[in-house]
């Protein structure tokens, strides 16, 4: 694996998701958020934490992606890229919503 391409994916990822993401929460849902919260959410956000698990969302997207199927046995690589998949979505969600 090239580190310089990895590097740059892992950015594009980084960048990609979190606009969206910043999109999607801080401009479509905020009038969601503020009548449903009930003081749950902290004022200010620690966005430190949200871009640290955007960070590692977009680290492990650029390793995984590239994998894909690279052969051998399907029960195996779906085990693979299964737990792969839980840790895109488990770690880093935790940081963002700390």
């Amino acid at each position: 694996m090239n580190g310089r391409k990895f590097l740059l994916r892992a950015l594009v990822a980084f960048v990609v998701a979190f606009l969206l993401s910043c999109l999607w929460h801080v401009l479509l849902m905020v009038d969601f958020y503020e009548s449903n919260a009930g003081g749950a959410m902290r004022d200010p956000p620690l966005f430190w934490s949200i871009a640290l698990g955007y960070m590692v969302v977009g680290l492990i997207m650029a390793y995984m992606y590239p994998k894909g199927y690279e052969g051998g046995s399907p029960v195996s690589e779906g085990l693979k890229f299964g737990a792969l998949i839980g840790l895109l979505w488990w770690f880093p969600t935790n940081l963002v919503l700390y």
